[in-house]
């Protein structure tokens, strides 16, 4: 159709066919029409000429009379015509169990300098109406040879909707042990969780909201060989003890960013997020404390009009009150590893260029922004043949800062930490359902120290990380 956006007449139809035409694409001079169409022959490329002034009545030319799922398609549809009519299938109840099938998978993968390698695939399960979906995350991180691995089930099916996932990962905290010598050890331990929650969801055209309410279990263990290193050492650390601990808790999101165009960012709206959680020993708990983080950001379409051209804005704050440990209530430093929708308590602030729990405390505080820019969107095939689909190219510039205080102990405010970079992102599609984007990114950690000792020469604080996910998502 033409539509006539000077006086909002009615559109003009400018092709007249049985079946369906798409993709259409016209030529530079707006003299012909480029398109992909269908009738009960197949699929077939079609050219028309002179498109505004009406178009063709009858069929669609045929830019080659011989296309090569022509044969294939007129013997099915002669199978077809001469098969037997099925017999009449029972109207039948439809069961959400019975029905799940595989949906798809995608390998992940997440490296730098500092933190190793962890890497393995995502598999998703669901029912055609996704009352029910599960999803798997299996993989190994290189340091310690640990799994990583993750499960979480959905069901949606009625309201309240409930969820639980189990997972386990090993998490690290660099030069957190000390001896009488002042001497420091890294210290690292595998990390079971087995969460439960119902969530209370109020989806709009305009916002998605939800209540979530969950029961959160927590049990850890040292990793041998990182103990070996400090066994024999006069440890001065106190409160190590991996404690066991179950918390109820509450979260509330909105979220009403919105993406243009076939961008799978989100480039328009904020996000908020509030969280709270009691650790109780009546839960059987051997940690009692109470922790509550607040997440905030805030996406920005340039004025000018570049399209997918967005600054992206972001706070978050923490806070925890009652027992003291030497792993701290939350934690700053890392990559990102979201390979499933943020459930319950997580104790982390990411931050580029600093290793993961690069300082602990029991407050933190992290802000951000980043300038987001496509850089080439091609959305077409690498070829007519080979199923690898190219989507977008996307850059992001950033910078990160923020700090971890020790308030239970006593202690000032910290040192504030910095981070400026940039992350490019190649969303692709492997075999026509496998969504692969591989990312390289660059950081430069300005306060990056070994516990009181700058780091030197300057290119020490310089780091590169790499990335394989499932989209482009800033």
């Amino acid at each position: 159709y033409r539509l006539n956006l000077s006086n909002g007449g009615a559109p003009t139809a400018l092709t007249h066919v049985l079946g369906g035409i798409f993709e259409s694409d016209f030529s530079p001079d707006g003299q012909r029409l480029a398109a992909t169409a269908y009738d009960a022959d197949g699929y077939y490329l079609t050219i028309i000429d002179n498109p505004l002034g009406g178009g063709p009545d009858g069929p669609l030319p045929v830019i080659v009379p011989d296309w090569r799922s022509l044969p294939q398609n007129l013997e099915l549809k002669a199978r077809q015509e001469q098969a037997p009519l099925p017999e009449p299938q029972a109207a039948r109840t439809y069961n959400s169990f019975t029905e799940i099938g595989f949906d798809a998978w995608s390998p992940w993968l997440l490296g730098s300098g500092e933190e190793g390698v962890m890497g393995g695939f995502l598999a998703g399960f669901s029912d055609p109406l996704r009352y029910q979906t599960l999803s798997v995350v299996a993989g190994v991180e290189s340091n310690y040879v640990e799994p990583v691995a993750a499960a979480r089930y959905d069901y949606s099916g009625f309201f309240p909707e409930f969820t639980l996932q189990a997972d386990t990962m090993p998490v690290t905290y660099p030069s957190l042990v000390l001896d009488s010598d002042g001497d420091y050890f890294d210290y690292a331990e595998v990390q079971h969780r087995l969460i439960a929650a119902m969530t209370l969801p109020w989806n709009r055209v305009d916002f998605q909201a939800a209540l979530s309410l969950g029961l959160q279990l927590e049990d850890r263990y040292a990793i041998d060989d990182v103990v070996d290193d400090y066994e024999e050492a006069d440890i001065r650390t106190e409160n190590l003890e991996q404690d066991f601990s179950a918390a109820f808790w509450g979260r509330l999101n909105f979220f009403n960013a919105a993406a243009f165009g076939r961008s799978h960012s989100a480039e328009d709206g904020r996000y908020l997020s509030l969280v709270a959680a009691r650790e109780d020993r009546s839960l059987g708990s051997e940690i009692e404390r109470t922790r509550a983080r607040s997440d905030w950001r805030e996406y920005l379409p340039l004025p000018w009009g570049w399209e997918s051209h967005v600054i992206k804005l972001e706070a978050v704050y923490g806070r925890s009150w009652g027992d003291d440990t030497a792993l701290g209530a939350f934690g700053i430093g890392g990559l990102e590893l979201l390979l499933l929708p943020p459930l319950g308590m997580d104790r982390n602030l990411a931050m580029r260029g600093y290793e993961a729990n690069y300082r602990v405390g029991d407050e933190a505080i992290k802000v951000g922004a980043a300038y987001r820019v496509p850089l080439w969107q091609p959305y077409r095939n690498l070829n007519a043949t080979f199923p690898f689909y190219l989507q977008q190219l996307f850059m992001e510039v950033f910078y990160e800062g923020g700090r971890i205080n020790d308030v239970a102990n006593g202690e000032g405010d910290s040192p504030w930490l910095n981070v400026a970079g940039a992350e490019l992102n190649f969303a692709t599609k492997l075999l026509r359902f496998l969504p692969v984007a591989p990312g390289i990114g660059v950081a430069y950690a300005f306060d990056r120290e070994e516990r009181g000792e700058d780091v030197d020469p300057l290119w020490e604080k310089l780091s590169i990380y790499f990335s394989v996910k499932a989209n482009v998502s800033f």
